[in-house]
């Protein structure tokens, strides 16, 4: 009966519409090529009308959005003088490390500068003066720090023509912004970062003239259709179909709009231009989605012994009583949670546990009894994730299992009544907490952003890549959250995003700043006592101009540069501000020079 009920009426028509399909929409609502055999490989699904990206951009209903796209590269590297070295669980400290550069006031001070001069120049007087512009971001927080900064560098320039506005759900802590002049417990909204709506609806008013500007994370980033978007500024790394859909939203026709701009600083031109081949033509599948994977998933499941049979089949004659309650459907989960949770508890208490027997050798300099511990540690890590591929399986199979019920009648009670179980029990089971990782005073040393590789188009597409359906039973070997040296891990990012960078590019150069202006009493109480804001229109700047002067003979280039150029000047300023703030230019210092 349930499995019955999933298979589409016979006297029900479905439609897709689509300008990116995926294998399972083709597979869905497409139809063989030849109505009159059934879906083979020989005879794949397809769609049953066709208007391709390449023939809308001829035919000039759409634009192309790739004819100019430029790639930015950003180089830097992190001092880690001022960080606590100690191990940490490597993936935890990563992603910590990649959300403290993605919030850096530095970087978002450099990107801010370049998105909104590049607007100003290129873009404002477009379409008589309506041309606007899209920032996407990586979170809701750096959507809210790129909003502060933008509306701070307009401020400082006298800009009035970049008015922002800033889109996202919920509210934002302070605790994940960190903005110094407001409190740590203040809370973000659309509403007090937007005090111009008046509670009106955002996307009508983003096509008005009172604003020209859109930061956004998620939201708006696709399914937003406003004809006036010329440019987009990207900082958020994306891919496939989420790539050709958040570039789209500039491809809407507009009297005069004859151009786009796309500057991207988080992903490579070549992986963008994949994303759109795909696309761009006839997308095709390689082959016919293989039913059994479900049976695959399900078995690797049952070979780790969280459940029981006979746990499935008591919730299989359960979930057809139609007087079943909720609270009977989740008593006979129970045995099952209380399996995989305690399991958890026990190898999260042995993980700890020999994790501190390697810090008590290494304190005690004790090299082989660290390299047992960690063997030990690394043992339990395997076995814990091992319990994470369940739960991912889990879900997995649950996805795979009601699309593919959907093309296929499986006449199986049991496999229906297991998808009803694991759509449950995958609710209740816990995951691993990240690691809390302090990266204590952590300084950007270096810092440059440079222009890469641009894109000509569309028109040079080759061959298009075709679609594949569902391949994937779960079947990956348990893996080590492995156990860093935080300074490791700042070494690994410093090379990887260092290598272009000389000693004419050097944030450092700021401390050799600060520490001239550290003696200056009245310039130190300025910045001690008020906001960046403030202390810009005080003696800092001019102080700051006298020193970058004075160290004309040491650093020729370096303060040639400053001394020419105001924008780079500004955030220039900002660095020496923060490390006067902090008092944490002097070890800084000392390793720079």
């Amino acid at each position: 009966m349930w499995q019955s009920s999933r298979s589409r009426p016979g006297n029900a028509s479905y439609f897709a519409f689509t300008a990116t399909p995926k294998h399972s929409t083709l597979s869905l609502f497409g139809r063989p090529r030849n109505p009159a055999e059934p879906v083979s490989p020989e005879n794949p699904p397809s769609p049953f009308h066709l208007y391709t990206m390449q023939q809308a951009i001829e035919e000039g209903f759409i634009l192309d959005v790739l004819k100019n796209y430029t790639g930015y590269n950003v180089a830097l590297k992190i001092g880690s003088e001022f960080v606590d070295d100690k191990r940490v669980d490597e993936k935890s400290a990563r992603r910590k490390l990649a959300k403290w550069l993605s919030l850096n006031p530095v970087n978002v001070g450099q990107k801010v500068e370049l998105i909104v001069e590049h607007f100003r120049k290129n873009v404002a007087h477009l379409l008589g003066g309506q041309a606007k512009a899209m920032v996407v971001t990586s979170s809701r927080a750096a959507a809210v720090k790129y909003h502060l900064a933008l509306l701070d560098y307009c401020q400082r320039k006298g800009y009035d023509n970049v008015q922002a506005m800033v889109a996202f759900s919920g509210d934002v802590p302070n605790g994940d912004v960190q903005e110094s002049s407001l409190p740590a417990d203040h809370q973000f909204s659309e509403t007090n970062l937007n005090p111009g709506l008046n509670g009106r609806d955002m996307r009508k008013v983003f096509d008005t003239p009172d604003y020209r500007v859109m930061i956004v994370a998620n939201k708006y980033q696709t399914g937003f259709d406003q004809p006036k978007l010329v440019a987009m500024y990207l900082d958020k790394k994306i891919s496939g179909v989420e790539a050709v859909q958040t570039l789209s939203r500039l491809n809407r026709t507009f009297p005069g709009k004859d151009k786009t701009y796309v500057i991207d600083f988080a992903n490579e031109a070549k992986e963008i231009l994949a994303a759109f081949k795909t696309f761009y033509r006839d997308a095709q599948v390689a082959d016919i989605q293989d039913p059994n994977i479900v049976y695959d998933i399900k078995q690797r499941l049952d070979g780790m012994f969280i459940y029981e049979a006979a746990e499935i089949e008591a919730f299989g004659e359960a979930i057809v009583d139609r007087n079943v309650t909720h609270q009977k459907l989740y008593s006979l989960t129970q045995p099952a949670t209380d399996r995989f949770n305690g399991k958890l508890k026990t190898l999260n208490d042995a993980i700890d546990q020999w994790e501190k027997a390697w810090e008590a050798a290494h304190d005690d300099g004790d090299a082989k009894g660290m390299e047992y511990a960690d063997v030990q540690r690394a043992d339990y890590c395997r076995a814990r994730d091992e319990l994470m591929i369940f739960s991912e399986s889990l879900t997995k199979f649950v996805r795979t299992y009601e699309y593919i019920a959907q093309l296929v009648e499986f006449g199986d009670p049991v496999l229906e009544a297991f998808a009803s179980y694991a759509r449950l029990l995958r609710k209740r089971l816990k995951g691993i907490n990240a690691e809390q990782v302090d990266l204590g005073d952590l300084k950007l040393s270096h810092y440059k952003i440079s222009k890469g590789e641009g894109l000509g188009g569309l028109s040079a597409v080759g061959e298009t890549p075709e679609l594949y359906g569902i391949t994937d039973n779960g079947l990956r070997d348990a893996r080590d959250r492995e156990k860093k040296y935080l300074t490791e891990l700042i070494e690994k990012l410093n090379n990887a995003f260092g290598k272009d960078i000389k000693d004419t590019d050097q944030v450092a150069f700021a401390v050799h700043v600060s520490e001239k202006l550290r003696s200056d009493t009245v310039v130190m109480a300025q910045v001690q006592n008020n906001t960046l804001d403030q202390a810009m229109k005080a003696d800092l700047p001019s102080r700051a101009i006298q020193a970058i002067a004075g160290a004309m003979s040491s650093h020729t280039s370096m303060a040639t540069k400053l001394l020419s150029d105001e924008s780079t000047r500004d955030v220039f300023l900002t660095v020496v501000y923060e490390l006067l703030k902090k008092d944490a230019g002097l070890s800084l210092f000392e390793t720079a020079r």
